[in-house]
């Protein structure tokens, strides 16, 4: 009888552990699951501004060495302003 007890206690202990942790994978691959189907909207996307004060005159590529920009790709150039785009970022 003490060991059925004993048995009957491990495996309820051991039954609710599983399921919480369970739980908490279902949770994990939930969350993973609708931030891959959102990934590709403009929900998880943000603008980020970043400042640095170069010398007037440069060229692109001066520009871009001067930026510490690694596959700078020149969109355009007018009026002194030098539109470029890095790894799919607009600047």
């Amino acid at each position: 009888m003490l060991q059925t007890d004993m048995l009957r206690h491990y495996m309820r202990s051991l039954h609710r552990d599983i399921g919480f942790f369970v739980i908490g994978l279902t949770l994990m691959f939930c969350v993973s699951g609708i931030v891959v189907i959102f990934g590709e909207t403009n929900l998880f996307k943000y603008e980020a501004r970043a400042g640095k004060t170069v010398s007037p005159g440069l060229e692109a590529n001066e520009l871009a060495r001067a930026l510490r920009l690694k596959s700078v790709k020149v969109v355009g150039e007018e009026a002194g302003i030098i539109h470029f785009e890095v790894k799919g970022c607009q600047g």
